[in-house]
């Protein structure tokens, strides 16, 4: 099934603390590449469909644990979507698909921290899936799901946030925790 994708289990994840940094409140709605996200409350939104079906996917895993790899996960919180996590990994979607490149370090040398962080998400501990290739939701999630180091970002207890973009064939997921 999964012959023809690219999948690079490269994984990131993080837990620092950061600055005092302010979280920021938002009670409009925001348009990006044509996508709506529509606040419900303080720091989540509503999303598009690719999104809604991931997030739903991530938290029944969640819900029941999994293996990742050889290591046994053990149900986690379930995760909501986060405007300003979706917004970091809009830009690193972007930012790959428009030069043509496939890595967790940004083209102008960023990582996962300074791009959450430059959102204005205050943060405790992030981390980030990507994945490159022609598929639909449910191949990336079983991609992530496969792929030990991914799975064990779905899975991680710390991480009650999640968000996602798609550019072209780059997918993101960006995953944190808030103060």
């Amino acid at each position: 099934m999964f012959e023809n994708l690219i999948l690079f289990s490269i994984i990131l994840t993080f837990s620092f603390c950061t600055n005092n940094s302010t979280k920021a409140v938002h009670t409009e709605s925001v348009e990006i590449n044509n996508n709506t996200f529509t606040e419900s409350k303080k720091e989540e939104v509503v999303e598009d469909k690719d999104t809604q079906e991931l997030l739903k996917l991530v938290n029944q895993l969640r819900k029941k644990g999994c293996r990742c790899g050889r290591k046994r996960m053990k149900p986690a919180p379930t995760l909501k979507i986060n405007r300003l996590l979706n917004q970091a990994a809009q830009v690193h979607a972007n930012d790959m698909n428009s030069k043509n490149f496939f890595d967790h370090r940004g083209s102008n040398g960023s990582n996962i921290s300074q791009r959450i962080s430059k959102t204005g998400y205050d943060w405790q501990a992030v981390g980030e899936n990507i994945f490159w290739g022609k598929v639909k939701i449910q191949e990336v999630f079983e991609g992530w799901k496969d792929s030990p180091s991914h799975c064990k970002n779905m899975m991680n207890q710390d991480f009650r946030e999640m968000g996602f973009a798609k550019v072209g064939d780059y997918w993101v997921q960006d995953f944190g925790k808030t103060f």
